[in-house]
C-alpha cells in the first residue's frame, strides 16, 4: 500500500510542477485576434480592407446615384437609398474607414522604414479624403486618440482637404527619399508589389483628386494650381497600370467569401447561386454603355 501511495504522491508532484500558475491567463490570448502584427501582415490586411470598403456593399449608393446600378424588376423602391438615409445601419463607411485608418496608423508607428511609412501615409490620406467626401466635417485633428479622447471635435471639411494636400506631399517626399536599404514590403504590398514609383504616381493622383474636389472655391484656385503643378512631372495613374488590389481572390465561400468584394456582393456564390446584390440590382443602361 505504501508503494502505491508513494507513486501517487510522486505523480501529483510532477503534475503540479509542470503546470504554470498563469495557465488560465494564457487561455485569454486568442491567436486569431492578435493585438500586435508585423508591418507586412498589417499592410496586406489593411489594403484588402480598403478595397473591400470601396468595392463592397457600400458601392451601392454611389453606383445607384451615378446611374451604374438600378433595382431589378420585382423589387420595390428602397426608401433608405432613395431618401439618402446614410446611417450607421445602412451604407455605413464611417466606422470601417476609421478602423482602416487605425491600422495604417499602426504601420506608421511601427517605424519600419521609409517605404512602409510612405505607403501608410498615402493610404491614410486616401481614407480621410473618402470620409470627407462622404460625410463632410469629420474628426481629424483629434482623431485616433482612442480612450484619451472619446469625443473628438469635428473639423471643417475644407480645412481637412487643405491639410491632406500637405500630408500627401509629405508622403511623396518620404517615398522619393526611400533607398535600397529601406525594408521593401514586396508581395505584402498587394497593390503595387513594392514598386515605389507606382506609389508616388498613385499619391500624386490622390493629390490631384483632392484639388479637384475644391476647384469650385475661387479663393483657392491659385494655390491649388500651384500645388498640383509642383508635382505634375511625377505623373499619375494612367493606362499603363491600375491601383487594383488582389491578395489572391478565389472562387471560394470560406471565411466569409474569398472572391473579390464586387463579386461577393453582386456576383455568384461558389455553387453558382446569385448573391443578394446580384438578385436585387442590375446594370443600368448608362453603366453598360
Amino acid at each position: 500500500m505504501k508503494k502505491y501511495i508513494t507513486i501517487i504522491l510522486a505523480f501529483l508532484t510532477i503534475a503540479n510542477s509542470s503546470c504554470k500558475k498563469n495557465y488560465l491567463d494564457e487561455l485569454k490570448n486568442n491567436p486569431n485576434t492578435p493585438s500586435v502584427a508585423s508591418p507586412s501582415l498589417l499592410l496586406s490586411g489593411s489594403l484588402k480592407t480598403t478595397a473591400g470598403i470601396v468595392n463592397g456593399g457600400n458601392f451601392i449608393p454611389y453606383a445607384a446615384y451615378l446611374g451604374y446600378l438600378s433595382r431589378s424588376t420585382g423589387f420595390q423602391v428602397f426608401g433608405n437609398l432613395d431618401q439618402y438615409q446614410i446611417t450607421s445601419n445602412d451604407f455605413n463607411s464611417y466606422t470601417p474607414f476609421f478602423l482602416n485608418i487605425s491600422n495604417y496608423n499602426a504601420i506608421l508607428n511601427s517605424n519600419s522604414g521609409a517605404k512602409y511609412t510612405g505607403i501608410a501615409k498615402v493610404m491614410m490620406v486616401y481614407d480621410f479624403q473618402a470620409l470627407v467626401d462622404n460625410y463632410n466635417n469629420i474628426p481629424y485633428s483629434q482623431a485616433l486618440k482612442g480612450a484619451n479622447n472619446l469625443t473628438p471635435e469635428f473639423d471643417d471639411a475644407s480645412k481637412i482637404y487643405d491639410d491632406l494636400l500637405v500630408q500627401i506631399d509629405a508622403a511623396i517626399k518620404i517615398l522619393q527619399g526611400a533607398t535600397a536599404n529601406d525594408l521593401n514590403p514586396g508581395i505584402a504590398d498587394i497593390m503595387f508589389g513594392g514598386d515605389m514609383t507606382k506609389w508616388i504616381k498613385f499619391a500624386n493622383t490622390i493629390k490631384l483628386r483632392i484639388a479637384i474636389r475644391q476647384s469650385n472655391i475661387t479663393a483657392k484656385t491659385a494655390s491649388l494650381k500651384a500645388a498640383t503643378q509642383a508635382t505634375q512631372a511625377l505623373g499619375y495613374i494612367d493606362a499603363t497600370f491600375s491601383a487594383s488590389v488582389n491578395p489572391g481572390y478565389a472562387n471560394n465561400d470560406a471565411n466569409g467569401g474569398q472572391a473579390s468584394p464586387l463579386y461577393i456582393n453582386y456576383g455568384y456564390t461558389q455553387s453558382g447561386a446569385g448573391t443578394n446584390g446580384n438578385q436585387q440590382y442590375q446594370a443600368n443602361t448608362y453603366g453598360i454603355n
